[in-house]
């Protein structure tokens, strides 16, 4: 019998908790868009954006882009909109790389 060489994993939901990383990356950079000058409720823009990320999928690359355009105007009056961004880019980033943790079994099988 041949010796197995490799193995590959789907990590969403397999290695680790992609729903509750999403949840936690997105809202954290609700948190620095408003921290960045941008003039909506916290809960209206974290609904905001899920709807994004429903209409486009978890994959789009440009959810951000595609939340300031669905934005009343006025919320950004004053504003450089690529701040804005930015700030939510660079929140999901350090939250996936604080936060990212595979499932405690997940380890152990790694391991073997």
């Amino acid at each position: 019998m041949s010796e197995i060489r490799a193995v590959f994993f789907d990590i969403d939901g397999t290695l680790f908790s992609t729903a509750d990383f999403a949840t936690q990356a997105r809202a954290a950079s609700a948190d620095a868009m408003i921290e960045a000058g941008l003039r909506v409720p916290r809960e209206d823009l974290l609904e905001e954006l899920t709807e994004v990320v429903r209409e486009f999928s978890s994959n789009h690359e440009r959810h951000f882009d595609k939340l300031l355009l669905r934005l009343p105007r006025r919320v950004l009056k004053g504003l450089n909109p690529a701040v804005i961004i930015a700030a939510g880019i660079v929140a999901y980033h350090d939250t996936k790389t604080r936060l990212l943790e595979p499932f405690e079994d997940a380890r152990e099988v790694l391991k073997r």
